[in-house]
């Protein structure tokens, strides 16, 4: 997570990630391996995907925007004023930590299936 959020800070010349994800995927690994880690990020992507991609879509459709001005100051506005979806910020940390609480729980099965060849 640093050397991602390092390059896009070197390539860009804007913060997009703060340390605090990587803080909590490094609690996630203590506690739950790297196995953990991995489910954790793509999980917590796949989420974050699937729940706040249609709720942007449906907020801009009705003419409401995100409080506060966006990140970048180089986002261009869409027709309606919005900045681009691209240059929206969004919270990535509950994400992690619904993908982590599911693999927490789901680890069992997902090694009972594993072990069963299912």
């Amino acid at each position: 997570m640093w050397l991602v959020s390092e390059f896009y800070l070197r390539v860009r010349k804007l913060d997009a990630l703060g340390l605090g994800d990587a803080k909590l995927l490094a609690v996630v690994g203590a506690l739950l391996g790297w196995k953990g880690v991995a489910f954790a990020l793509g999980g917590g992507s796949m989420i974050g995907l699937v729940i706040m991609l249609p709720n942007e879509l449906v907020q801009r459709s009705r003419g409401k925007q995100r409080p506060g001005p966006p990140t970048d100051d180089e986002a261009a506005p869409d027709s309606d004023g919005n900045p681009s979806l691209l240059h929206t910020a969004l919270p990535f940390g509950p994400f992690l930590c619904a993908a982590a609480l599911f693999y927490l729980f789901a680890e069992p099965w997902f090694q009972l299936n594993f072990h069963l060849g299912v």
